[in-house]
């Protein structure tokens, strides 16, 4: 009994007005309530919240209404124009004590794919940082990745591919090359003889192909992997214009020495040693039987 009854008046002009001596503390009327606990999933490319807010980035367009997501959550008395609010930051502030957006989130973890790339295959996203288009004729990578794209992932990847310069990989994007599995490629066996030249050296060092040669694109045909150039014979046959790619298998690893089939000449114990006679540059007699 005789406590003022105007307390709204009085807290709302509390310069005007002053605690009596051993007046209670406000606080030990207070019973903190707990906050619902909120567990929003997000993927990893979405920003953080709280960050955004403050620096006032608006929600982006199309953005699921947050509105929605977080009713059930809000505390009594909060403002339940949440969309407008995270659409126009720069009109609100942040309550002191708010709590972090972030920690209402969790991040699902991505489905990511594994696809099939053969040895020649760049590194996609030391390619794609380095504004190196996709070059035509590659398989659609919107087909290829089109069930593993998290919501609000952009559906257009051939077309950022292709024009890699204007567009810029978020913070946090998993590797390209994380998603990419090597194939072991199927080698072929060709039987060459002895005399035959290292072929990946003499590829290296510019020398062509000799002419009368047997076609290389025939006997490989059948070998080669996805999106490799087809035209064997004319870059072998002109080997300075063209560079092996890194990694590119050694040609000499292709090849199997055969074994020369044995004559069985039967010769008289005086015939000489035919090897040191031709580096000797003895000539064969005269009457030598037609070897």
């Amino acid at each position: 009994p005789g406590h003022p009854l105007n307390l709204d008046g009085m807290l709302q002009n509390p310069s005007k007005y002053q605690l009596p001596l051993g007046h209670p503390d406000f606080a030990d009327m207070i019973v903190l309530k707990t906050l619902k606990e909120i567990s929003i999933p997000v993927y990893f490319h979405h920003p953080n919240v709280t960050t955004s807010f403050k620096a006032g980035r608006p929600l982006p367009p199309g953005h699921v209404s947050v509105t929605d997501m977080l009713d059930d959550f809000l505390p009594p008395n909060h403002p339940l124009n949440l969309n407008e609010m995270l659409q126009n930051p720069t009109e609100y502030v942040l309550p002191l004590g708010h709590p972090d957006f972030a920690e209402m989130m969790t991040i699902e973890t991505l489905n990511l794919p594994s696809i099939s790339v053969y040895f020649n295959h760049p590194n996609a996203t030391e390619s794609f940082v380095a504004g190196h288009a996709l070059p035509p004729g590659h398989v659609s990578v919107t087909d290829r990745l089109e069930d593993f794209l998290p919501p609000n992932h952009p559906w257009n990847l051939d077309k950022m591919l292709q024009n890699p310069s204007d567009y810029k990989l978020p913070l946090g994007h998993p590797d390209f090359s994380s998603m990419m599995k090597e194939e072991n490629l199927r080698l072929p066996k060709i039987s060459v003889y002895f005399h035959h030249p290292n072929a990946t050296e003499s590829f290296i060092s510019g020398r062509a192909l000799p002419p009368g040669h047997m076609s290389v694109t025939d006997m490989l045909d059948d070998f080669l992997p996805p999106n490799h150039p087809s035209n064997l014979d004319e870059m072998l046959e002109n080997p300075s214009e063209y560079d092996l790619p890194l990694g590119h298998p050694d040609l000499a690893k292709m090849m199997r020495e055969k074994d020369l089939p044995t004559t069985g000449i039967e010769l008289f114990f005086p015939h000489p040693d035919v090897t040191e006679s031709i580096q000797a540059r003895r000539a064969r007699p005269v009457g030598h039987p037609n070897v």
